[in-house]
């Protein structure tokens, strides 16, 4: 069994973005593996292995899943839309370091993850 692609989930979901809340959802995999390749060529990264991440508004998950496909330590994801938080717990199903965080990126805690696990980088 494989993880469902993003849009495969955005239509078992039937979702459609919100613009109240500035969504637009990335679904071809092909561009969102291309963001992460070119990010990390930028970031001089020649793997995501032992990096950590915090992702704000994951949405249904087009970014999450093209970064942990590199298989990062840690993948932090921030959503404030109940009804892609199901998505994200499917997607977490084959990809244990993902982490989910119910909730507004505005009210959380950046100074004690930080803290906590130290050096992030953060996608949107």
């Amino acid at each position: 069994m494989t993880v469902l692609s993003t849009k495969e989930f955005v239509e078992k979901y039937g979702l459609m973005a919100k613009k109240a809340l500035g969504q637009n959802f990335l679904l071809d995999s092909n561009i969102t593996d291309k963001i992460i390749r070119l990010s990390m060529q930028a970031q001089g990264l020649a793997s995501l292995e032992n990096e950590r991440f915090i992702e704000v508004g994951p949405g249904p998950g087009g970014l999450t899943q093209a970064v942990l496909k590199q298989h990062p330590a840690k993948l932090t994801a921030i959503e404030m839309d109940e009804r892609c938080l199901a998505i994200l717990e499917e997607i977490k199903a084959f990809y244990p370091e993902l982490e989910i965080c119910a909730g507004d990126a505005l009210k959380f805690d950046w100074q004690k993850k930080i803290c906590d696990e130290g050096k992030q980088h953060i996608i949107s």
